[in-house]
């Protein structure tokens, strides 16, 4: 955790340890535990509950109040819309376990009728005794309730049984009305009817946290240009913020608050903020956002892993808009905090990473990145496709290189990703525009002239090629070294002659370009001709032997050959 984050935990008045279970005792352990547990948001106590893990969080369940549980089945028992009674075995078995002698009737009934009695439904077959008997046509186990008056099958599965076993003696011993509606829901509502019911109920509860419907929530991801944002910014030209109602009670704002880690731009604006009011509100709003970005990318309120995952996304969205409007000036940054909503500059930062996907995802078609059907993109190096894999993703991120993947968090990167992709499409221009080949054609004089396989070739690989043919004084020709071109190449990688006067010594790639494409151009083929320079110097100055070859064979291409047989004006030999 970042100063940053620590600083921002403590003047949010946040209490949670990063050691759940250590919090968990502490708590259990202070004299007031159940006002402790209930000035929490339930969220929070949910993720604590959940990060130390059930059996150590289940001790603060009986401390909960109905409020507090109901949201625990709020986050948890729901998948996609569905109820899932086998999630709520633990919840609701902790309640009846735990829950003390008087107070237990009334927490169930202060808890969601709709959800409790369609977990009975599910699990009960009930129907009535017929002249205090139990019905000829019921199976064997069918037992009387404890007043006589029903007969009921109790589910096999073992734990669900016990549940539910547990739940109707204490009713029946404590609030027998309510165990009567229970097992009249069982016996005569209609499931489909009752799941939808609580699913709206739940609904309700959850918008009230920012967890709207999908259909509105997917809203945060609607396009917003920052360039216009940031012009409407800079001639207040925009309506004026509205007003975040914050909640009187709000010692943690929410289970975001453990996710202020991390280097975000955003974090260090609000780190800034002087007025604790402001920054209430604002980490309030952030609050509502995220909650909107799980529910958009199909992540329930209980899936921690996933909705941590997306919050630090989020995070980073933000920060990127946020950036790109203040120009990295953190002033500036507070000022914009105080006038645009955090979900706008969200949205403003979210647009431009979809840009990138989309200039990403155009390049498949301009004419082709690959020379093997099976795969999308054979033709690009490793950390070109990583770029363009991470780009395509439902949600963009960032690829650094093919082994380190990151969120997008900063304006550094959303340039540095339009610079390669720029990179990626003058190299198709170049292969198959300046040296007018085509896919089929390449594929064709790899078969027949080349040692590597389909899948092995590249777009740099085409170019190191010609590149090698200029420096051996050849025209730059994507055709496969013979074995005494490769031993002349190493000769000239040895001298480096081209130090002494670039411009000629790459002259014959320089001079391949249209005269209408050298303008827009010329700086991307030079940065690709020091970048293949730098992999020879970096890969080729130090072979020596036939073994060390072989690094040589997976950078350029060659006709094949069994031995390396340097020329005779190099220094290297076989």
């Amino acid at each position: 955790m970042t100063n940053t984050s620590e600083a921002l935990m403590r003047r949010l008045n946040t209490s949670l340890t990063r050691d759940p279970v250590a919090e968990i005792n502490s708590l259990i352990a202070a004299p007031n535990t159940r006002e402790l547990v209930q000035k929490l948001e339930a969220s929070t106590l949910f993720r604590l509950i959940k990060d130390a893990g059930f059996d150590q969080g289940v001790d603060l369940i009986p401390f909960a109040t109905p409020g507090q549980v109901q949201t625990f089945l709020d986050y948890d028992v729901w998948r996609r819309g569905d109820f899932v009674p086998a999630r709520m075995h633990r919840w609701l078995g902790a309640v009846v376990d735990a829950t003390p002698e008087g107070a237990f009737a009334e927490v169930v009934r202060e808890m969601d009728s709709e959800v409790i009695a369609l977990y009975v439904k599910r699990g009960l077959h009930v129907e009535l005794m017929e002249e205090g008997q139990i019905p000829e046509h019921m199976p064997a186990k069918t037992e009387r309730s404890l007043d006589g008056a029903y007969a009921i099958v109790y589910p096999d599965d073992e734990v669900y049984e016990a549940v539910l076993r547990k739940l109707m003696d204490r009713l029946f011993d404590e609030d027998r009305v309510l165990a009567w509606t229970l097992l009249e829901a069982a016996r005569w509502e209609l499931d489909s009817e009752m799941e939808s019911f609580a699913h709206r109920w739940r609904q309700g509860r959850l918008e009230e946290e920012g967890f709207v419907p999908r259909d509105e929530a997917m809203g945060v991801y609607r396009p917003l240009d920052p360039a216009k944002l940031k012009q409407e910014i800079e001639h207040k030209a925009l309506a004026p913020k509205l007003a975040v109602q914050t909640p009187e009670q709000l010692n943690t704002p929410s289970v975001l608050l453990s996710e202020f880690t991390g280097d975000f731009f955003l974090l260090e604006a609000f780190a800034q903020i002087q007025d604790d009011a402001q920054l209430k509100a604002l980490t309030f709003e952030l609050t509502h956002l995220c909650n909107r970005t799980m529910v958009a990318d199909g992540i329930e309120p209980g899936e921690l892993p996933s909705g941590r995952q997306v919050i630090q996304r989020t995070l980073g969205y933000a920060s990127v808009g946020l950036w790109f409007l203040s120009q990295g000036d953190l002033t500036r940054a507070v000022e914009i905090l105080a006038d645009v909503s955090v979900r706008d500059i969200f949205r403003a930062g979210f647009t431009s990473a979809a840009r990138l996907q989309h200039q990403a995802m155009g390049l498949a078609g301009r004419p082709s990145l690959t020379l093997v059907e099976e795969f999308d993109y054979s033709l690009l190096a490793p950390d070109d496709l990583a770029l363009i894999e991470g780009l395509g993703r439902q949600r963009p991120t960032y690829a650094v290189d093919a082994t380190t993947f990151d969120l997008f968090r900063s304006q550094a990167q959303i340039d540095d990703a339009a610079l390669r992709l720029g990179m990626i499409a003058f190299k198709q221009l170049w292969l198959f525009g300046i040296q007018q080949l085509t896919p089929e054609g390449l594929a064709v004089r790899v078969i027949e002239d080349a040692h590597m396989n389909l899948e092995d070739v590249t777009l740099d690989v085409c170019f190191a090629t010609a590149l090698a043919r200029v420096l051996i004084g050849q025209t730059p020709e994507i055709k496969p070294l013979s074995k005494q071109e490769l031993g002349a190449l190493l000769g000239a990688l040895s001298k480096k002659a081209w130090e002494q006067d670039p411009a000629a010594a790459f002259h014959p790639l320089m001079a391949q370009q249209p005269a209408s494409y050298v303008k827009m151009t010329s700086g991307l083929l030079r940065r690709w001709i020091e970048q293949t320079l730098t992999m020879f110097s970096d890969e080729l100055s130090n072979v020596h032997d036939l073994q060390t070859a072989q690094v040589i064979k997976e950078r350029i291409l060659l006709e094949p050959f069994e031995g390396l047989e340097p020329s005779e004006d190099t220094p290297h030999s076989a």
